[in-house]
């Protein structure tokens, strides 16, 4: 091949060099890369341990300086409903810290650190009491502040003092970091699984630990969610009149609103309809629509009602309680769904023959008719009756969330 190329053996010796400098090039290039991910792992892995170093210590400061002098001062349940399940956190996070920080003077290529908090994971479902409560406790917070003088200069004394010592927290920023630190482990997993190469010792650790992470934080979650969902069904059949609790007790409770309703009927049915209430004693089953409503939505069950009334003051959320007049029941059927635009056939005027009832349950009626159209809703189990939100961004939660309601 030289002869074809016609080179002389000087031209080869240069020919030689070069192709090694090349290769020296590339090696580098190679070196510079897995330097470059060692440095950037090493400094996520040292963001772990810093970032829980700091979380460990401010665990401590709850408990030490928060939990421990109130214990004197609060009820039992006031106390469990501040700090629910708190101890066990602190005792798991101080654990794993020991066996973190001596990671930072050890560390090399092949250390693992997911390997190292992985035996740790199953104990971090004690943090499901902590996050299902946490909307309570920031409520209790919100009512000692208000209602104990006592209580109120203790905390405000407290985060005067942490100034120095511990930064501007106050006792929300403190209780609020538990629910903060599930979703930063998994940020930082994630990024340090990034930087860290398939054949590493530490790879397979990575994503089992971020594996069970995210699959314990679904399960939080979920399990807030049902609390939640529990406690406002508590509150709806509190509020509920003329509806037996065991009517809602056990359904799926999807969402709530203000609606405005408007009979679509023409106005001989309107006076058919009067006439009967007259002939029944006003006790005709179907009462009628109209004006402003609160409707409930459940997986498979709409109820209409009508707002009674301030019965009350929320102290916690510092917000009026109301009652409810149910005026109609309606049945959700599984395959009712939203639409944003009214399906074919399916008319707002008052003269022509309403919606079938096998129409989709809700309709939301096109934007391109005039602007006020774009907060209506039209509900095939109801087809006489037209419904408009407050604004366009309601209309379309309602949509959303009757669509996905069985999710």
């Amino acid at each position: 091949s030289v002869a074809v190329l016609g080179m002389d053996s000087k031209e080869q010796q240069s020919l030689v060099k070069l192709q090694g400098m090349v290769r020296t090039m590339v090696a580098m290039k190679k070196l510079q890369r897995k330097a470059h991910k060692f440095i950037m792992r090493t400094h996520v892995a040292f963001e772990i341990i810093s970032t829980e170093s700091t979380y460990a210590s401010n665990l401590t400061v709850l408990v030490d300086e928060y939990y421990m002098p109130l214990a004197k001062m609060l009820s039992r349940d006031q106390l469990d409903a501040l700090f629910s399940g708190l101890l066990d956190i602190e005792q798991t996070h101080k654990e794993i810290l020991q066996v973190l920080l001596p990671l930072r003077t050890q560390w090399s290529f092949h250390t693992c650190i997911a390997k190292e908090m992985a035996p740790f994971l199953e104990r971090l479902n004690r943090y499901e009491m902590y996050v299902t409560h946490h909307s309570a406790a920031i409520d209790m917070l919100a009512h000692l502040m208000s209602h104990s003088e006592e209580f109120k200069k203790f905390v405000e004394t407290k985060s005067l003092e942490g100034k120095g010592k511990h930064g501007k927290l106050t006792l929300a920023d403190y209780l609020i970091q538990p629910i903060q630190r599930l979703p930063r482990y998994i940020l930082l997993m994630r990024e340090l699984d990034k930087y860290t190469s398939k054949n590493h010792p530490d790879s397979c650790h990575i994503q089992s630990v971020l594996e069970k992470l995210q699959s314990i934080t679904r399960a939080l979650n979920d399990s807030k969610k049902l609390k939640e969902d529990k406690e406002k069904m508590e509150v709806i059949m509190k509020s509920l009149r003329d509806v037996d609790s065991h009517v809602i007790e056990h359904r799926q409770y999807v969402h709530e609103g203000d609606l405005k309703a408007t009979p679509l009927e023409s106005p001989r049915k309107s006076l058919q309809r009067a006439a009967s209430n007259i002939w029944t004693g006003g006790h005709n089953d179907e009462k009628e629509l109209r004006g402003d409503l609160h409707m409930f939505l459940f997986a498979d069950m709409l109820i209409c009602a009508k707002k009674l009334p301030m019965q009350g003051w929320n102290l916690f959320k510092k917000s009026p309680t109301y009652g409810y007049s149910a005026l109609r029941i309606v049945p959700v059927f599984d395959k009712d769904e939203a639409s944003v635009s009214p399906k074919a056939g399916h008319h707002d005027t008052a003269h022509e023959s309403p919606a079938v009832a096998s129409k989709p349950d809700v309709e939301a009626a096109s934007s391109s008719r005039n602007s006020v159209d774009t907060t209506c809703l039209y509900i095939g189990s109801l087809p006489n009756t037209r419904f408009d939100a407050t604004t366009q961004g309601a209309r379309d939660v309602w949509v959303h969330r009757f669509n996905n309601r069985h999710k």
